[in-house]
């Protein structure tokens, strides 16, 4: 293994065996946790689309996309609640746990829960007002959604 491709951060996680840790989420070219295992993350992302799905890409809520559909943002795709189905039943994968997009309520399940939102960063860039939450799942993988909001200053 090389030095350079060595001090590359992880593309994805798997938690408990059974939770799909990824920043961004699915694409239509990795099918399987394995294709993930073998994209060269030490290139430009833009050199690679399914190191760019991985990153960029998003569930989407619009019914007429059941599978994949290039994004509207120019990078990565959208996915629908078949392309999770597959990928989660391809893979053994009870759900899949993301961190890309922002959602006010800090978090959002998708799909009868087989995939989550997670945003952890509260009132984005002190304007978007939203809460933030963080994940916490026991050794059976039952999971707990902390919500948070900031901090007033003035009550600091």
């Amino acid at each position: 293994m090389s030095h350079k491709k060595e001090k590359q951060p992880p593309l994805a996680a798997i938690a408990g065996e059974q939770i799909y840790c990824v920043h961004g989420g699915l694409s239509p070219k990795c099918p399987l946790i394995d294709d993930v295992r073998q994209i060269n993350r030490a290139i430009e992302v833009t050199d690679c689309e399914a190191l760019a799905d991985c990153i960029w890409s998003d569930p989407t809520i619009q019914e007429n996309i059941q599978y994949f559909q290039p994004s509207k943002q120019g990078a990565g795709q959208e996915y629908g609640p078949k392309a999770v189905f597959e990928f989660n039943s391809s893979n053994n994968i009870k759900f899949i746990a993301m961190s890309r997009q922002l959602v006010h309520e800090g978090y959002q399940w998708f799909f009868d829960q087989t995939c989550v939102q997670i945003w952890s960063c509260p009132d984005f860039k002190y304007r978007f007002k939203n809460s933030a939450s963080i994940m916490k799942i026991d050794n059976q993988l039952n999971c707990n959604i902390l919500q948070y909001t900031t901090v007033d200053k003035q009550s600091e």
